[in-house]
């Protein structure tokens, strides 16, 4: 046994030994400390900030492009949290939403880091919990656009995301509430989104396919209910899920049961 443990041991050292660092193309820090950092797949930028400042290091060479300083570059006093759409162009500084007042949005150009457009409008988390603002400029864009759901005019509510510019507007859903019962998702590869408006009474609930780019919603939603007859999806202690039985669409809607660790 102590043999096979020296014989193990030896190798281990050899490998160690003889083991081949990984090149090392650049080495830079940020000039603060950084709470959060963000890099895009292809590694062009490197974001670092926190709630005083940002700043972009440059992917290849490790050199800074651009910085931040939130009080005296934007007027802001801090900016808490930020979020980061490379396939855009564009990063999103925010303050949470308050109680009595919607938090500050701000968005800046990612190449440059200059600001492109600011908001105060658009409050609300969503019903699955999420910045509803913050979510929809990371993930729900194309085309230059991204979707929201403006609950002051009840109305679905396409954004220019250089300008913040409104680029269309849906027809108004009169009962629909954005931290209770609307919630939107992302289709890959497809400028449409998928939208859910859940009612109480499961029959009413509505499931649209809606373009992010013109606010068309689909009549024949064939295109992506056959391809995920059996979507299922889970959030925040949120389920819906999709079931097709006998050429008959069955949809479910409702709250995780809460269960004690105990």
């Amino acid at each position: 046994m102590k043999k096979l443990f020296l014989f193990g041991l030896t190798v281990m050292i050899s490998l160690l030994a003889n083991a081949q660092e990984f090149p090392v193309a650049w080495k830079s820090k940020f000039s603060f400390g950084p709470d959060r950092w963000f890099y895009d797949p292809n590694a062009k930028y490197v974001l670092g900030r926190n709630e005083d400042q940002a700043e972009v290091l440059d992917g290849s060479t490790g050199k800074v492009i651009w910085k931040l300083n939130f009080k005296n570059d934007l007027k802001v006093k801090t900016l808490a949290r930020a979020t980061y759409n490379h396939g855009e162009g564009i990063v999103l500084f925010f303050n949470a939403d308050e109680k009595k007042k919607p938090g500050e949005k701000i968005i800046v150009d990612l190449a440059t880091g200059k600001e492109l457009w600011r908001t105060d409008s658009y409050a609300g988390t969503d019903a699955d919990d999420n910045y509803h603002f913050a979510n929809s400029i990371s993930s729900l864009t194309s085309n230059q656009t991204t979707i929201i759901f403006d609950n002051a005019t009840k109305k679905f509510t396409g954004l220019d995301l250089k300008s913040g510019k409104v680029k269309w507007e849906s027809q108004a859903y009169p009962t629909a509430d954005l931290s209770k019962n609307i919630s939107i998702s992302e289709i890959e590869g497809s400028e449409f989104a998928q939208v859910f408006i859940t009612d109480e009474d499961i029959l009413k609930t509505q499931i649209l396919y809606m373009s992010i780019v013109t606010g068309e919603v689909l009549k024949d939603d064939s295109r992506f209910t056959s391809a995920a007859s059996n979507y299922e999806r889970y959030s925040s202690g949120k389920v819906r899920i999709k079931r097709t039985i006998d050429k008959t669409a069955v949809r479910l809607s409702g709250n995780m049961k809460k269960i004690s660790t105990k």
